[in-house]
């Protein structure tokens, strides 16, 4: 290891994982991860939270000008992640 910490951008099935890994080897983890993103999580709620949980979500990414996640202008996007949470 050469000192520097792992980030971690997860999307969806991502998230999931890295909750698990964080639940079972936290303390192995912890020392070496830098951000983490974590984007979609996998998880069911009742339609009122889910609403709400969208409602923010929108205006997060409409904040932080980001309008796609994947597609043929994501390399843009990934730029400006990059620029607000490093690389």
């Amino acid at each position: 290891m050469t000192g520097e910490r792992v980030h971690f951008f997860g999307y969806s099935m991502g998230t999931t994982q890295m909750f698990s890994a964080m639940v079972d080897t936290y303390d192995t983890l912890a020392p070496i991860t830098g951000k983490v993103a974590m984007m979609a999580p996998c998880t069911y709620a009742a339609d009122y939270i889910f609403s709400a949980y969208k409602t923010g979500m929108i205006g997060i990414f409409n904040y932080l000008d980001l309008f796609e996640v994947g597609g043929p202008n994501w390399y843009l996007n990934v730029i400006k992640i990059e620029r607000l949470f490093g690389r």
